[in-house]
This record gives structure tokens, C-alpha cells and sequence, in this order.
């Protein structure tokens, strides 16, 4: 339940997910054979099913509900409950959430009604990711919260993992990376105290994703190739295709193209042998984004248009809305190409149909991450179309979206939220070690105890036998005492020995770990300061622009005529009272301008509209300034 599948604009959540081969499916079966109760046969149905998710769903689902129907008939409630919450989770895989909420519901009152804590709490979780998956946040967390709850109070590291995880993910899916790496952190923090490896993995993904939505390419990279590393050694296919779809997006950003196709053809290889139809329409929008990178547009064209069908066949609006956003932005890219020829006039209007449909889908599924770049396309498309004043009205639209998904205030929270969490770890490490060491004097003090006890009772027997035996019996019993008591010495001084050598192995590693903390803060700071010197660049920039527009603002005003040079009369020639002008530019800078002259008895007045605003409007201005100078002066 925990990676996440990344593609350009929309982002998808794999869920349970487990390790499967032939092999491992013919033992199970075998297992299943020999099985001589209704309820090892149930158990060993549902590890069948599991096996099945990474080869077929349709045969994960025929064995999810003969596990159903056997526990049905052997009224046994609690197995009912967790098939019942595996058949959920797959109509989620599916993307049928109306069907899996049904089932899940049911799956939940039955664990209600036997008291499952540990069902009800996974029960919570699957519901819960419904709702995360169709955009109701509000329910999702509630739900979330409530497994948390209970997975705390029957210390259930592993439900407690999964809640941070998707919790860390109903917040990412609004765009509040830094409550999101906060859950991340903590999902893997426990992940690790478990030893869970594939945990520790999709949760490097997941933190990855973080790193990729602010723009934080290099990093993104490193936490892919780790959990890459993970996925291989433990191979995990699923985790392993989600790894190679996402560093393939990364380089596709890097504008390495042909290594982002070698990765995705690893990924969509792996989700055909999965029957993934929501994986496989993912790797074929990024393989048709990397081959417009390329300038293969029509083989781009092709792979668009089979993720476009996969989509409308599964009923995913979201992906629909994301291939005909790149559509929009390959066919604009071809129309460029033929600026000038009657190609141009069909291509271009093929860019703004898909950008149309695209935004009306944005604002149905209620996507900003969608909405903002469709904006984008519309607002270029219209732009080269001509269409001005379109092109304003998504260009307002882009910048709105645009400042919802990342400020600058967001990315010093994720450094400084990584911060945080490495020096509360490194705080639970010394807490732990010095709690082991506790422990440790604990027990050999009880060992000397125990030993005090011991020779006690020996000399309490020894002088019992001075009276009753004869003084050779007394020496055979005090030599069988002495090597009793000589081989107890003997193995508590080798368990503080090996007690001694793991205090210093564990020295060693807290120190190594020291190292690697202070030198990513050193690392971190360095970013910070780039970050800082590049804010101060740009804002150098933005008030030398500001300046040099003023300046021209100046210029501008100087070329527009005085008012009192008309309203006062000269040589008995025509004058103008009770008049003004009312000037308002748009900009600092105008397109518009009025004009007035003397020729001979009579006054010319020109109020003249330019071609755009801004910069470029006030150039066409004084162009017209003096076009109309010298048209009615000679």
C-alpha cells in the first residue's frame, strides 16, 4: 500500500503489494493440499490470492473469494472480515472505489462485531485510501487517524507504518509537502526499527516525490536509487517498475531522453506481466513525452493515444485529463514547425482542442496540478494563435495555480523538517543505547545475587554434612560445588565479554552515524545559501527591469503634448478652453497615446489604440507619436 507511481502531472498509489513467483505459487497450492483445517485452507487461499496480484487479478480475485465463500460456510467471522478487506483493496488497484467501499464497509462490521482490533484498524486503512483516491481528503485523515489510534494501543508497528504512509499522502495530494515528509519520515523511521527493507523502500520513493515536486532533481534521484537497490535485492517487480517509471521521469527533465526510455521499457515490461492497465498508461504518456523530446512526434502521437484509450477503458478521468494535456502541448510543438503552411492552421487547432479538454476535466476532478498546466498550454496555444486576450485569461489562471503548489516558504519547511527528524533519531539512538546499558547492569547485578544466594545455600548444606557424613563425602561435595561454580564464572565472564564487544560495535556505529548526520547539515546549509543568493539575484533583476521600464515611462510623457499649448490663442489662430485629458495607462508603459499640433488656423487632435501594452505597446506608441509628427507636419 505504500509506493507511489509518479508520472508528469497526475500521481498513482499501488497498494498491498507482495513478493510471487511459479514457485512460490505451486508450494502454496501444495501447503493448501495437505492442509487438514477450514481455517489453514482459508489462510493459505488469501497468501494464494496475494501470490496471483502480481501475475493476474482476475485470479487473485477467484481465490480472494473461495477463501470468502470457505470461510462463509465454515462461519468463521474473523477470516470473513479479511477476505472480505482483500477483495477491497484489489477493486481499489482496479480503480472500481464504489465496489471496494461496499465490501470494505462489510469487511469492517464483521471486525466490529468480533472485536478484531488489528481487522479494524486495516479495515479504517483500505476505506480510507478509497477516499484519499477520489480526492475526499477530510475523510481519508479521519479514517487514518482512527487506525493510528488503535495500532498504538495494540502496539501494531506495522498498521501504525502503513497510516503514517497514507496520511503522509492525503497531505501530499494537497500540496503540504511539509506535513507529508513528516509522515514519510516517521513511516520509515519505524520500517527501519523493523528491519522491513521493502518498507524502508517505497518510503524512499515517497520521499523522493517530495524532492521532485519542489524541483529537487538531484535528490529525488538518490532516494529512487536506493529504494531501486532495495526493490532489486528483495526482488519486488512492483516496487522495482515504480522505481524505473520515476527515474525515467527525472531524466526526461534532464533532457536525457534516451536514458529515461530505457527506463521506462524496463517499467512498462514489468506492468504488462502484472495486467497494471493504470501502470502501463503511466510508462506510455512518459515514453510519448521522451520521444517528443526527441522529435519523433509520430511515434509520441501513438504511445498518447493507446495511454489515452487504457484510461478511458479503466474510466480514470484524471489520467484522461493528463494525455490530452500532452497532447495539446506535442500537436502546438508540431504546429510551430509548419508556421506558415496550411499545416500549421489544423495543428494548432488540434493543441487547443486538447488544452480545452483537458482544463474542463481539471475543473471536474477538481486537479490544480492538472488545472495549472493546461493553463500553460491554452496560454501559449492562444498566444501563438493570436488570441491576446485568451492568452491573459489563462496566463492569470496558470500563475494563481502555480503559486498553490509550491512557494518558497514550503521548501525551507522540507529542510528544515529533515533536520528535525534527524536529530530526534539520532536523540532515540542514545536513548536506546543507554536504556541497553541499564538493562545490562540490571542483570548482572541479578546474577550476583543469584551467586550470593547459591553460596549461601552451599554453606547451609556443607555444614549439614560436617554433622551427618564422614569428612571424605564432605571434600567430594565441595569438589563437585567448586566446578559447578567455576563453570557458572566461566559463562558469565564470556557473556560480559560478548556483552562488552556489542557495546563497542554499537560505539562505532553511533559514531559513523554521527559523521554522516553533521555532514548532510553542512549540505543542507550549502542549499539554503544558494537559495538565498539566488532570491537575491532575481530580485536585483526585477528592480533594474522596474527602473528601465520607469525610465521609458519618462521618456513616454516627454513625447505627449502639453495641454496649455491648445487652450491659449496665438496670432488670432483657433484655441481650445475648458478641456483636459484623462491619461490611465494599464501598464507603466502604454500602447495608447493622444496627440495634438497646430496647422495653420486649426488644431489636430489623434487619440490613437496600439497593438498591445507593456514595453511593446509603448515602442508602437512612439512609433505613432512620430508617424503622426511627420504625416501632418509635411
Amino acid at each position: 500500500m505504500k509506493p507511489l507511481k509518479l508520472y508528469f502531472i497526475t500521481f498513482l498509489l499501488i497498494a498491498y503489494t507482495a513478493k510471487a513467483d511459479n514457485h512460490g505459487i505451486d508450494s502454496l497450492f501444495t501447503l493448501y493440499d495437505n492442509a487438514k483445517t477450514d481455517s489453514a485452507r482459508i489462510s493459505y487461499l488469501i497468501d494464494i490470492g496475494m501470490a496471483y496480484e502480481l501475475i493476474s487479478y482476475d485470479s487473485s480475485f477467484v481465490y480472494y473469494n473461495k477463501a470468502l465463500n470457505l470461510a462463509q460456510n465454515a462461519k468463521n467471522e474473523g477470516y470473513q472480515s479479511v477476505a472480505k478487506r482483500f477483495i477491497g483493496n484489489l477493486y481499489i488497484d482496479v480503480r472500481k472505489y464504489d465496489k471496494a467501499l461496499d465490501i470494505l464497509s462489510e469487511s469492517l462490521e464483521i471486525a466490529k462485531l468480533t472485536d478484531n482490533k488489528a481487522e479494524i484498524a486495516r479495515a479504517y486503512l483500505s476505506m480510507g485510501l478509497v477516499y484519499n483516491n477520489t480526492n475526499d481528503y477530510i475523510k481519508a485523515l479521519d479514517l487514518y487517524n482512527q487506525a493510528i489510534e488503535i495500532a498504538k494501543n495494540i502496539k501494531d508497528s506495522v498498521t501504525l507504518s502503513y497510516s503514517y504512509n497514507n496520511i503522509g499522502l492525503a497531505y501530499y495530494n494537497q500540496y503540504n509537502y511539509e506535513e507529508a515528509l513528516k509522515y514519510y519520515l516517521l513511516s520509515v523511521d519505524i520500517d527501519e526499527q523493523l528491519g522491513d527493507l521493502k518498507g524502508v523502500s517505497q518510503g524512499y520513493i515517497n520521499i523522493g516525490l517530495i524532492h521532485y515536486s519542489i524541483g529537487n532533481y538531484d535528490n529525488t534521484l538518490s532516494y529512487y536509487k536506493k529504494a531501486i537497490k532495495i526493490a532489486e535485492e528483495l526482488n519486488e517487480i512492483v516496487d522495482m517498475s515504480i522505481g524505473y517509471n520515476n527515474i525515467a521521469i527525472i531524466y526526461k527533465y534532464q533532457q536525457e531522453y534516451e536514458k529515461a526510455l530505457e527506463y521506462l521499457y524496463k517499467a512498462v515490461e514489468i506492468d504488462k506481466r502484472l495486467e497494471d492497465k493504470g501502470g502501463v498508461a503511466i510508462c506510455y504518456i512518459n515514453m510519448g513525452s521522451a520521444y517528443g523530446g526527441i522529435g519523433k512526434h509520430e511515434k509520441a502521437k501513438s504511445y498518447f493515444y493507446e495511454s489515452l484509450n487504457i484510461w478511458k477503458e479503466i474510466g480514470d478521468k484524471a489520467g484522461e485529463g493528463t494525455v490530452l494535456y500532452y497532447l495539446s502541448g506535442l500537436y502546438l510543438e508540431i504546429a510551430m514547425q509548419h508556421k506558415g503552411d496550411e499545416a500549421f492552421d489544423k495543428n494548432i487547432n488540434m493543441a487547443l482542442n486538447y488544452g480545452l479538454l483537458a482544463f474542463e476535466i481539471a475543473e471536474k476532478t477538481n486537479s490544480v496540478s492538472l488545472k495549472n498546466s493546461a493553463a500553460n498550454s491554452l496560454l501559449e496555444t492562444y498566444s501563438k494563435m493570436g488570441d491576446y486576450e485568451s492568452a491573459f485569461h489563462y496566463s492569470s489562471i496558470y500563475v494563481e495555480t502555480k503559486n498553490t503548489l509550491i512557494n518558497e516558504e514550503k521548501v525551507r519547511s522540507i529542510a528544515d523538517a529533515e533536520k528535525k527528524w534527524e536529530s530526534e533519531k539520532r536523540l532515540l539512538q542514545i536513548e536506546h543505547l543507554e536504556k541497553e546499558k541499564e538493562i545490562q547492569r540490571l542483570e548482572l547485578l541479578r546474577q550476583k545475587e543469584e551467586s550470593a544466594k547459591q553460596r549461601l545455600a552451599i554453606i547451609l548444606v556443607s555444614t549439614g554434612l560436617l554433622v551427618i557424613s564422614a569428612l571424605s563425602v564432605f571434600i567430594f561435595k565441595r569438589l563437585r560445588i567448586s566446578n559447578r561454580q567455576k563453570k557458572i564464572i566461566q559463562a558469565q565472564n564470556a557473556l560480559v565479554k560478548e556483552k562488552i564487544v556489542q557495546l563497542n560495535e554499537r560505539n562505532e556505529e553511533i559514531k559513523t552515524q554521527k559523521d554522516e548526520i553533521q555532514a548532510k547539515n553542512i549540505e543542507i546549509e550549502a542549499q539554503r545559501d544558494l537559495a538565498l543568493e539566488q532570491k537575491d539575484f532575481i530580485e536585483k533583476q526585477n528592480n533594474a527591469i522596474t527602473n528601465s521600464i520607469n525610465y521609458a515611462r519618462r521618456i513616454q510623457h516627454a513625447l505627449l503634448p502639453e495641454l496649455s499649448n491648445l487652450t491659449k490663442s496665438e496670432n488670432s489662430l483657433m484655441s481650445l478652453s475648458d478641456c483636459f485629458v484623462v491619461y490611465k495607462p494599464k501598464e507603466i508603459v502604454s500602447g495608447d497615446f493622444y496627440w495634438a499640433n497646430r496647422i495653420g488656423k486649426s488644431i489636430v487632435i489623434a487619440v490613437a489604440d496600439c497593438t498591445g501594452h507593456g514595453v511593446p505597446g509603448s515602442f508602437m506608441s512612439m512609433l505613432g507619436i512620430s508617424f503622426m509628427n511627420e504625416i501632418v507636419n509635411k
